[in-house]
């Protein structure tokens, strides 16, 4: 059976064909807020070429976008907080959570 859960990162939609995970580390309170994406703390699902579509979109379009978002919120508090924050970019959707954890950033993309 094909895998349809990541091991790191937020849940994707029950139903999605294609996603990326992550559990990142995350300092908000830095002079600049860092999200540190560790090799070993990533995981993915769906067909190989959509993969690495989806893979070149978080890379290009949904990080950028969530470290500016990180550093426009970056506070202590932050790092507490159960917040989502989502980007959506025509089929691609990005969604992240610190989770109340106070030191990692749980991240997750698909293609709807």
């Amino acid at each position: 059976m094909a895998k349809r859960s990541l091991e790191f990162g937020m849940q994707p939609p029950k139903g999605t064909k294609v996603a990326w995970g992550a559990r990142a580390i995350f300092k908000p309170i830095s002079k600049n807020p860092m999200i540190d994406i560790l090799w070993d703390r990533q995981d993915a699902f769906g067909d190989k070429e959509e993969r690495e579509d989806l893979v070149e979109w978080v890379r290009k379009s949904g990080m950028p976008w969530l470290n500016q978002e990180m550093e426009d919120k970056a506070s202590y508090s932050i790092s507490r907080s159960h917040e989502v924050f989502r980007h959506e970019d025509g089929d691609y959707v990005l969604e992240a959570s610190p989770k109340g954890s106070a030191g990692y950033l749980y991240i997750g993309a698909w293609k709807e």
